[in-house]
């Protein structure tokens, strides 16, 4: 028995630590020998490689195959635990290891072969590699072990976006992860104008879709497949641009799939398709819609990766867009009216915004005039179809002159229209369309102070009401609220006081004052008011 050893060793491999075994005291023959009991060598490390660039799979692929290599540095550095030495292959949720094949020296083993049933199988599905005897051969950093790993992906259990990375440890020696794969989050697709087609018994050409995939080489041994929606089958022929491959094929399977096989070496992920298809009398009315699958993928059905979908052309007959009558408008004012026909979400452009705007709200097109001129206004529907309208923009009448309050230098004007600012009166008729405009031109010092301006209408009883963002209060002898506010006051400033259309509960005489409000207290406004007769 022999206690309370300690020995120093170099850092020599070839130093080891021996006891010397022999006789002591009166002890006579006893024997006189040593024992090596370790070398001097620490356990080593291991260096843990794999891919160097991440393939890309399919959910529910099969047959996958990542290659690892294992570097040890020295020998000695699989500790044993109590199950022996051992190598441990954990795999991520959704991924079942078939197989893994290890390689030295040129020969190989399947080592499932030769583990010990359910006891190498644990229960969250890692591999254990026994290993029998512990190397007595340091591994140069050039060889190494490699460990060829068949895998397969669940279509249930992973998930778009997993990176399948394999954890793989030994004990405290050998620990750390090689990402293989990564199942694919799919690709953008981005779609030009969809065509209006209805059924048709001849093949017709589709919209032009490009896919962009996720990852460089990703288009390598995978297939990209279009499902077609139900009534609608692909042709037998498809343009393909946008890829320079050794090798790219097409299929047309019996359930409406296209199949592009890619087979690409300098990493191209683009490419542009103008699939041509049938459509039938059974195809629903609309826009239809059709899949992108992505990944190499087992099975007829959409069941693997769905990037997503995408419309390409829509089936039925719909109304051309009509955006109405040309129309003139006044600087200053505008005119709405609503557009018939077209598909889905509208676009009104104007060939000028300088001369005229144009929006469209709910199939309202409003245009704005900006300056005198015209300008062509384009109404777009989702299906690309058009149809135009031309606004000639004139100049406004000259709004009445008023005398501004507070002896002011400020030039106030103002005035009540019914036809868009071309003449201005005073009384207008139950049911028409009633705009109240002003323009204050402030005095010269008060140019870029921030401003409240103000609005007050008085009616025929002299009871005074002030206007306000909200609606209309009463004045209470104090308070100003404010109709709206200007943070720097211009040169000249428009107001848009009301826009309404008049009705008969509203007949009567009105005296409309407005002004600005500065933040000292100064109040200018028009002395001499806006007069509003209302009639039925």
């Amino acid at each position: 028995t022999i206690t309370g050893i300690t020995a120093v060793a170099t850092s020599s491999a070839a130093d080891s630590l021996s006891v010397t075994i022999g006789a002591t005291g009166d002890i006579t023959n006893a024997p006189n020998d040593s024992v090596a009991v370790a070398t001097a060598a620490d356990n080593g490390t291991v260096t843990l490689t794999g891919p160097t660039t991440a393939a890309k799979v399919g959910l529910g692929s099969t047959g996958n195959t990542a290659t690892i290599t294992l570097t040890e540095s020295t020998y000695g550095s699989v500790n044993i635990n109590s199950n022996g030495p051992y190598i441990r292959f954990m795999p991520p949720t959704g991924v079942t290891i078939n197989s893994i094949v290890s390689s030295t020296d040129g020969a190989a083993v399947n080592l499932l072969e030769i583990l010990d049933g359910a006891a190498s199988v644990p229960a969250d599905g890692s591999f254990v590699l026994t290993v029998s005897n512990e190397s007595d051969e340091k591994i140069e950093t050039a060889d190494g072990v490699t460990f060829v790993i068949d895998y397969d992906v669940s279509a249930t259990t992973a998930a778009l976006g997993d990176a399948i990375t394999f954890t793989i440890d030994s004990d405290t020696n050998v620990s750390g992860s090689v990402t293989v794969a990564n199942v694919v989050v799919g690709t953008t697709t981005d779609v030009g104008t969809v065509p209006d087609l209805t059924s048709s018994a001849n093949a017709v050409t589709l919209a032009t879709l490009d896919i962009i995939e996720a990852y460089a080489d990703a288009l390598s041994a995978n297939k990209i497949r279009i499902i077609a929606p139900a009534g609608i089958s692909f042709a037998t022929t498809a343009a393909l641009t946008g890829l320079t491959l050794d090798s790219i094929s097409t299929t047309f399977n019996a359930n409406d799939t296209l199949n592009l096989t890619v087979a690409v070496t300098g990493g191209i992920d683009t490419l542009s398709i103008t699939p041509e298809a049938f459509i039938s009398s059974t195809a629903a009315t609309g826009l239809a819609s059709f899949s992108i699958i992505d990944g190499d993928i087992n099975g007829a059905t959409p069941a693997g990766v769905t990037a997503e979908s995408v419309s390409l052309l829509y089936v039925g007959s719909v109304d051309a867009v009509d955006a109405g009558a040309d129309v003139a408008v006044n600087t200053g004012y505008s005119i709405s009216h609503a557009v018939s026909g077209g598909l889905g979400d509208l676009e009104a452009t104007s060939s000028s915004d300088a001369t005229a705007t144009a929006s469209i709200t709910d199939g309202v097109v409003t245009i704005v005039g900006v300056a005198a001129g015209s300008a062509t206004i384009t109404v777009t529907d989702t299906l690309g179809a058009t149809n135009t309208l031309v606004a000639t923009i004139s100049a406004a009448a000259a709004e009445p002159v008023l005398t501004a309050a507070n002896e002011s230098t400020a030039v106030i004007t103002g005035g009540v229209t019914t036809d868009g600012g071309t003449t201005f009166t005073s009384t207008v008729t139950a049911g028409d369309q009633v705009e109240v405009v002003g323009t204050i031109v402030p005095e010269t010092a008060h140019v870029g102070e921030s401003a409240d301006i103000i609005v007050a209408v008085v009616d025929a009883a002299e009871n005074i009401f002030l206007v306000t963002a909200d609606g209309v209060v009463a004045y209470d002898g104090v308070n100003i609220p404010a109709f709206s506010t200007i943070a720097e006051l211009a040169a000249s400033n428009d107001i848009a006081i009301f826009n309404f259309t008049s009705s008969a509960a509203e007949i009567g005489v009105y005296t409309i004052f407005f002004g600005y409000l500065l933040e000292d207290g100064t109040l200018v406004y028009n002395s001499e008011a806006i007069d509003l007769t209302i009639a039925e």
